[in-house]
């Protein structure tokens, strides 16, 4: 069972069912899956713009941003710990053991 996902935005080629697909639309499918929706997903993209981090989200249902090039790791750690302490508070007593 997956701690977080770090989802590119853009991911190029990728498809689902047959159709052309990014990662906000895999990120979607994810928030929709019942045990899936548990698993914190932050996106990452090169293609920030002012407005894109809200956009991203709401489009989304992803639970952190964070725009590319990624210039500090300790805040890139932070960032994933804290939403990966949110993913283990996301989770059903039953899904823990």
């Amino acid at each position: 069972r997956a701690a977080l996902v770090i989802m590119d935005v853009s991911l190029s080629r990728s498809q689902h069912e047959g159709k052309p697909v990014d990662g906000l639309a895999i990120t979607r499918l994810l928030k929709q899956d019942p045990e899936a929706r548990r698993v914190p997903v932050l996106l990452a993209t090169a293609h920030a713009m002012k407005g894109s981090r809200e956009k991203f989200l709401a489009e989304s249902g992803a639970d952190d941003y964070v725009s590319k090039p990624i210039l500090s790791a300790d805040e890139l750690i932070a960032r994933v710990r804290t939403l990966m302490q949110k993913g283990r508070h996301a989770v059903s007593p039953a899904a823990r053991r």
